[in-house]
């Protein structure tokens, strides 16, 4: 059974820290067991990119001394019959060296 969604919101956290949010409205189909790329703007306060950057120098961050720094992305997905469907997605990204 395929999803068709109409819009999508979204948030992006580094370190621990929100830094990215966006919305689009965007629609589409994602077949049984697919995936998609979909294209969402975002924006990114300065206050967001001054908390990174001192978490980042503060060295709290076991992760960030070794040159990786964790992500999460959190978002919902829009559907007319089902309201909205949910999804998250974990990882690390490496700084290069």
């Amino acid at each position: 059974v395929a999803f068709d969604y109409d819009g999508i919101a979204l948030d992006l956290d580094v370190n621990g820290r929100n830094l990215a949010s966006g919305v689009s409205a965007e629609r589409g189909t994602i077949g049984r067991f697919g995936e998609a790329v979909i294209t969402v703007p975002v924006s990114v306060s300065a206050v967001a990119v001054v908390r990174q950057m001192f978490g980042f120098i503060d060295g709290r961050s076991k992760s960030s001394v070794r040159g990786e720094l964790p992500y999460a992305l959190r978002g919902r997905l829009g559907s007319g019959l089902f309201g909205s469907l949910p999804f998250a997605a974990e990882g690390t990204l490496k700084l290069p060296q």
